[in-house]
């Protein structure tokens, strides 16, 4: 149940894209599609060394719902589609990394197509089951996926190319990550690398045209604000310890650049419960050192604008840090999704210098 919020925000991404819209505009059709691919195991820690010889394989399915403008959002990123996978990986390593299972809902953006081609990119994000996670009596080894259940992001670079009006041989290169964000540990993630090859087939035969909205008019409003608060729970780095709770509290100014685009800056606290026990057992201190735990940044980032979805790359620094036990830089990345003008939920990794510190699960405002 520890990813069911993230399950959660999926399917509410996944069906209000395909919301009914009035009948003045153009329905969506379906793809489905199989593809086989064969991949490697990345060895990005030097702890990985197990990771050598690995390479993984299997079989994804997929569906696709074909937008054809919709909502002014579609028309905006080439009209892209919105789809679904199940993917069964064979990680080649049995004994410690066993097989993986991911569902991965995911936006698939046009870069350039014609009436027999289509190059495109496809961003991801979902669920993965593994079979043989880290355990401390019987899987020591497996550093990189701890947890039966687990987080999956993939990003896809892609070929399709149509052989007739139904059916269409796709290839890719993809590289997939598994992690849980901290949430367990140990969390190295693990990133695979794989070429994909396979055939897909349109279910219905004919298509509609593609609607073209007005887009000359953005939000005239200069500037919003932002009140984002959320939290989580993470492990320390000691492999079984238990789960504490963190909080981080959010004010930004935001300002809409472009239909694409939205523009903040602001600051955030941090309180780190992990961090005070940390700073009561002493870590990385001096005897008789006892600062402060909690934290305060200030933070620039980027909204990607999909509809009612934004996609935030956000860069931070600390300006308030007395324990310092964490890089002094760290980076945001994950998605919104707004109720109405108002009202928003996010899901965001945090990260510093690549390493995954938490997964913050919120709740904000905006006005």
């Amino acid at each position: 149940m520890k990813l069911f919020p993230l399950i959660f925000c999926l399917f509410i991404f996944f069906f209000k894209s395909s919301a009914q819209t009035p009948d003045d505009l153009p329905k969506n059709t379906y793809t489905v599609g199989a593809n086989i691919f064969k991949g490697i195991a990345l060895q990005h820690d030097n702890s990985l060394a197990y990771l050598a010889g690995t390479y993984p394989g299997g079989l994804e399915i997929s569906i696709d719902k074909n937008n054809y403008g919709n909502q002014p959002w579609q028309q905006l990123y080439n009209y892209p589609d919105v789809g679904l996978s199940l993917t069964y990986f064979d990680m080649n390593n049995e004994e410690v990394l066993g097989k993986v299972v991911a569902a991965i809902i995911y936006l698939r953006i046009h870069l350039r197509r014609s009436e027999k081609s289509e190059l495109f990119f496809r961003l991801g994000t979902g669920v993965g089951y593994s079979t043989n996670p880290y355990d401390p009596e019987d899987n020591t080894t497996n550093t990189v996926i701890s947890s039966t259940l687990t987080q999956s992001m993939q990003g896809r670079l892609g070929y399709n190319h149509w052989l007739g009006n139904r059916f269409k041989l796709t290839s890719a290169l993809t590289l997939t990550h598994f992690s849980n964000g901290a949430i367990k540990k140990p969390n190295k993630g693990i990133n695979i690398p794989s070429l994909n090859f396979g055939m897909a087939y349109a279910l219905f035969k004919e298509t509609p045209e593609y609607f073209t909205h007005d887009l000359s008019a953005i939000n005239k409003k200069p500037i919003h604000f932002n009140l984002l608060f959320a939290g989580g729970v993470k492990e320390r780095d000691q492999i079984g310890d238990k789960k504490y709770a963190f909080y981080a509290l959010s004010f930004f100014a935001d300002k809409q650049i472009s239909r694409r685009s939205r523009l903040n800056l602001g600051l955030e606290g941090f309180m780190d419960f992990s961090a005070r026990q940390d700073v009561r057992e002493g870590k990385q201190l001096d005897p008789g050192e006892e600062p402060d735990y909690k934290r305060a940044g200030i933070a620039l980032g980027h909204d990607l604008l999909l509809g009612k979805v934004a996609l935030l790359i956000q860069f931070g620094v600390y300006i308030y840090r007395p324990y310092k036990s964490d890089k002094p830089i760290y980076q945001k990345y994950g998605l919104k999704y707004f109720f109405s003008e108002k009202y928003f939920a996010s899901m965001l990794l945090k990260v510093h210098y690549g390493k995954a510190d938490a997964m913050e699960w919120g709740i904000g405002v905006r006005f």
